[in-house]
């Protein structure tokens, strides 16, 4: 009977902190975005970095 209360709570726990990192991740690029449009020159590796963000969310998204 433990077990079964143990499983939810850890559960949104988890949810939380995937949260939390994702959301810390698109902060970072919008941010780096920004500094783009102002100094009118590419950061290196934004799009790349861009583009694996948004693989580790679609995996956590199915």
């Amino acid at each position: 009977m433990m077990c079964k209360h143990l499983i939810h709570p850890v559960g949104v726990l988890l949810a939380v902190i995937i949260g939390v990192i994702a959301y810390q991740q698109n902060v970072k690029y919008r941010i780096r975005v920004e500094e783009e449009k102002r100094t009118g020159q590419q950061i290196k590796g934004v799009c790349e970095e861009r583009q694996r963000f948004l693989n580790v969310t679609n995996l956590f998204g199915k």
